[in-house]
Order: C-alpha cells, then structure tokens, then sequence
C-alpha cells in the first residue's frame, strides 16, 4: 500500500506520472511481444527469466540480421553440450552471452 500525502505541491506530477506508468504496464503485458517473451521463456525453464530475455533478444536480433532462418530458437546449449548431442555448430556462428551465476 502506498501513502500518498495529498498536500504535497508535486502530488499531481506524481499522479500524472503514476497513470503514464500504469498505462505503459499495460500496454507491456497485453502486447503481442509479452505474449511472444512468455511462450519463449517457458520453453527454458531451466534458465533465469534475465537469461532467458537475453537469448531471445540476442537470437531475434541474430534473425533479423539474416544469420538464423527462425525468429526463436528451439534449443539452447553450450559449445560442449552442442558436441555430446552429436551437433555441429555453424562456423562464424556466434554464442549467446547469458548471466552466470555466482
């Protein structure tokens, strides 16, 4: 719950700025690409929610750039898990940066 002080002299700044920002939420959350980032992000469960936004953007922006034929990925894997699944990656391929955890 939020205590608002309606004296204030900047409370109607504060209003305003409130209802831009919930109107932002809003347009995020019902947006095509929320829908998109949450289909995705449940497909890498095993990956942080940060993470997992990471390679989505970076794999959409490998797509847009012509170098992957699909805008989503179906797998995700380090260089070593790649070779043990008996998978080859492309030469001049670029890996994904990801958020290690400490």
């Amino acid at each position: 719950m939020v205590v608002v002080d309606v004296d204030h002299p900047d409370i109607e700044d504060f209003i305003d700025w409130k209802v831009k920002e919930e109107q932002k939420v809003a347009a995020l959350v019902t947006g095509e690409d929320w829908k998109r980032a949450l289909t995705f992000a449940a497909r890498f469960r095993s990956r942080s929610f940060n993470n997992t936004m990471l390679i989505y953007v970076q794999h959409y922006s490998a797509y847009k750039e012509g170098r992957v034929p699909d805008p989503t990925p179906s797998y995700v894997a380090g260089f070593h898990q790649w070779l043990s699944l008996g998978r080859h990656v492309v030469r001049g391929q670029y890996g994904y940066a990801i958020l290690a955890p400490v």
